[in-house]
């Protein structure tokens, strides 16, 4: 059993999503943090982010979470 499959991280999870759909969200859910394919980079690269200047800083923070918080397990 991986620490983010515990028991206490199930109830955590269950206890986060029962706070967020409170709030009116629709779906929550939960990954693992790590590397993902953000699908942004390439539109950011062809200049489709107007004015949005921030977009084109540090991408690999948006390509994963850990670069932003290492110890981050999930998302």
């Amino acid at each position: 059993m991986s620490p983010s499959d515990t028991p206490l991280a199930g109830a955590a999870r269950e206890t986060l999503r029962a706070l967020f759909v409170a709030e009116g969200f629709a779906r929550v859910g939960f990954t693992h943090a790590g590397p993902v394919d953000d699908g942004v980079s390439p539109w950011v690269a062809d200049g489709r982010h107007a004015g949005m200047e921030w977009m084109a800083r540090a991408p690999e923070r948006r390509a994963d979470p850990r670069a932003l918080l290492p110890e981050a397990r999930t998302v």
